[in-house]
């Protein structure tokens, strides 16, 4: 996803840039730093809409396709619904979980992720015909993440070039 989705979008030297971002995975590699996922997650909704959706929007604009970035959202999404993980509590606003959890509904989830992403202003960087795109492939991925699990989902993301195929499963 660095690669192919964030770095594009910065306009800076593209060697240092890929030395900053190997340094920054480097450190997620190394045993001895503990990154509990509890603190790496603290304020998820926040931290997509700040960090991700400049990316997603900028990908978007200029006509490439960012499917890492807008899956992370949906996994988001799917994890903090309570459809997705068993005992887990995200670390978020509470009222945010709570809306999120209460009015989720399998059946109209484009509906569900709407409601989400309007809430949350999560597309609010994004032209009107790229926040119905988010809310779609956004619903896609969550129906995936949630009949597949996660780890399935992330596979099938990745060698469907980012389309969502859930008969590949």
């Amino acid at each position: 996803m660095v690669s192919d989705e964030v770095l594009p979008t910065i306009d800076e030297d593209e060697a240092a840039l890929r030395q900053f971002a190997t340094s920054i995975l480097e450190r997620f590699d190394n045993p001895y730093l503990k990154h509990r996922l509890a603190d790496i997650e603290l304020n998820s909704l926040s931290k997509w809409k700040s960090r991700n959706l400049p990316v997603l929007r900028d990908c978007w604009e200029s006509g490439k396709e960012a499917p890492k970035t807008a899956f992370i959202l949906a996994a988001l999404l799917a994890l903090y619904s309570g459809q997705a993980a068993h005992d887990f509590q995200p670390h978020d606003e509470p009222g945010a979980v709570e809306f999120i959890r209460q009015t989720f509904v399998a059946d109209e989830l484009p509906v569900w992720v709407e409601g989400v992403i309007s809430k949350f202003g999560l597309a609010s960087e994004l032209s009107d015909a790229d926040a119905k795109k988010l809310i779609d492939v956004t619903a896609e991925n969550v129906q995936c993440i949630i009949s597949l699990g996660i780890r399935k989902a992330i596979a099938t993301m990745l060698t469907a070039d980012g389309d969502i195929n859930h008969e590949n499963g």
